[in-house]
């Protein structure tokens, strides 16, 4: 299974990724952006927001703070993730409960466009390696 690295734990992504919980998480669309930054600033922060500091702790979330990833300029690729939590008594429930759709902006290398639209539809392992 493919890697995709975060270096923070972001606010966009789904609470079961932040509590490690068990989940999968598929690449479902891939985007050439000429300009990363004129997509609309909101989109931006929205994409680029983590947590200055965050404490986790079972079914506990707090963050303090907010922080955005600088992005680079020019041309930029945009990942559609979908993660899907494995909580079988949760999705019997509430099938949408556990079901998330988010993004991720990558800068666009010649190497990266064809890598990223060969995984379309394949199950990724998301991993966060701080800095």
């Amino acid at each position: 299974m493919e890697k995709i690295k975060f270096s923070h734990l972001y606010f966009k992504m789904p609470r079961c990724i932040w509590l490690g919980e068990k989940s999968e998480t598929y690449l479902i669309g891939v985007s050439i952006v000429p300009d990363i930054h004129k997509l609309p600033k909101e989109f931006l922060d929205w994409d680029t927001g983590y947590p200055d500091k965050t404490e986790i702790e079972p079914g506990k979330i707090s963050s303090y703070g907010k922080s955005h990833y600088k992005l680079f300029d020019g041309r930029g690729i945009l990942l559609t993730l979908f993660t899907i939590q494995k909580e079988e008594d949760m999705l019997s429930l509430v099938p949408e409960a556990g079901a998330y759709i988010w993004t991720t902006a990558r800068r666009w290398t010649p190497d990266k466009e064809p890598y990223y639209l060969n995984l379309i539809g394949e199950q990724v392992k998301i991993v966060i390696e701080k800095k």
